[in-house]
């Protein structure tokens, strides 16, 4: 208990001694009584002391005025007053701080860099340009792939357009020796449709990751199989999301939908399997 009261007495007082009332009244009393301060260390002894002290306040006057009045004026003029040609002061020595560095400023810019500056910024800027050529280096990589792709879907394309100008390569349909065909045209058409169907759910089986596929029959085969598997429907963008080259998946997919193995629902946003190739895949799986 005395622990906690002597912290509280100090802390009362380290809050007494830290105010600035406090503070300026004590340094006023100081200057004005500075003589009796004086005779206190000096080496007069005590009744010398008391005898100077009954000197120097011999009147009332001077007990009051020199002892608590002009101390207390004093220091009410440091705290109202004094702060406002402080400011003004202040003010004035932040412009003229500023002017300085504005001269100092000017005269570092025209002044010449030394040997080891310059070498340093001539090493920044080896830096950056090296960083530049590797970003321009890596964009023509990407152009040239993306041209090679662009490249290839239009041999792509160039060759679904030939197989459609010609379309008894397209399926197959050979002449019999006699003149005669062997199927009518509807007949073989399916027969071949069927075949090749099963042919390219066979690649899509034997694919454990579809982000390595590249061939048209490869891609074919893939979006078949998923249609077959949700059931012979699926969203626009579920189906494309899978694939990583959605612009190629979205391309194949417009051509089996030309060549009628899938069906676009739009105003649903829905892929869906054609009769004939469900069918064929009910028989096959």
């Amino acid at each position: 208990m005395f622990a906690d009261a002597m912290t509280s007495i100090k802390a009362y007082l380290y809050e007494r001694a830290v105010s600035p009332l406090l503070g300026s009244l004590l340094i006023s009393w100081c200057a004005w009584n500075y003589r009796f301060l004086l005779m206190l260390i000096s080496d007069l002894k005590f009744p010398e002391k008391l005898r100077y002290i009954h000197v120097l306040y011999d009147s009332n006057f001077e007990f009051y005025c020199q002892g608590i009045l002009l101390p207390l004026i004093t220091s009410m003029v440091y705290l109202f007053i004094f702060p406002y040609p402080s400011k003004l002061v202040y003010k004035f020595s932040l412009k003229r701080q500023q002017v300085l560095n504005e001269l100092k400023n000017e005269i570092q810019q025209n002044e010449l860099l030394t040997f080891e500056k310059s070498q340093e910024i001539r090493n920044q800027l080896a830096k950056f340009e090296r960083q530049s050529d590797e970003l321009v280096e890596r964009k023509e990589r990407a152009i040239e792939d993306r041209d090679k792709e662009i490249i290839q879907l239009r041999e792509e394309i160039t060759a679904l357009k030939e197989k459609k100008l010609n379309p008894d390569t397209k399926y197959g349909m050979n002449k019999s020796a006699h003149g005669g065909s062997e199927l009518s045209q509807s007949d073989q058409e399916y027969e071949i449709s069927e075949k090749l169907i099963k042919e390219i759910i066979g690649i899509a089986l034997g694919i454990k990751n579809i982000d390595t596929i590249k061939s048209r029959n490869e891609y074919f085969g893939v979006i078949l199989k998923k249609l077959y598997e949700v059931g012979g429907k699926y969203d626009f963008d579920y189906l494309l999301g899978d694939f990583k080259d959605r612009t190629k998946a979205n391309f194949y997919i417009d051509e089996m939908i030309e060549q009628n193995l899938v069906q676009a629902d739009y105003e649903r946003k829905e892929y869906s399997l054609s009769q004939k190739v469900k069918s064929i895949l009910i028989d096959l799986f």
